[in-house]
């Protein structure tokens, strides 16, 4: 699987923040319990649901149902939030084909 830059049209600040939030407490946990993820995110339950599933969906983030609704960070995932630090640093300029 190659990293595509395209997606990062799609990712807000609020799936920037959950997704962070994620990779912190998967230190503690493998898998991070969608509750745990509510409490600790800055942002309102349905914003942080709806990030959950954005990311999801962009399959950022893994989901487990047993024997609660857990999320972890797939390698996609955290390859995302490496460039992303990347970039807020500003040693990378831009990313794409070109």
């Amino acid at each position: 699987m190659h990293l595509d830059p395209s997606l990062f049209r799609y990712l807000n600040e609020h799936d920037w923040n959950v997704m962070f939030h994620i990779e912190k407490l998967s230190r503690k946990v493998a898998h991070v319990p969608e509750a745990l993820i509510i409490r600790h995110s800055p942002e309102s339950k349905s914003a942080t649901t709806r990030a959950i599933s954005t990311c999801h969906r962009l399959k950022l983030l893994s989901h487990t149902g047993v024997p609660c609704s857990a999320f972890r960070l797939t390698s996609h995932g955290a390859d995302f939030l490496a460039v992303r630090a990347i970039l807020d640093k500003v040693a990378l300029v831009s990313i794409g084909p070109q």
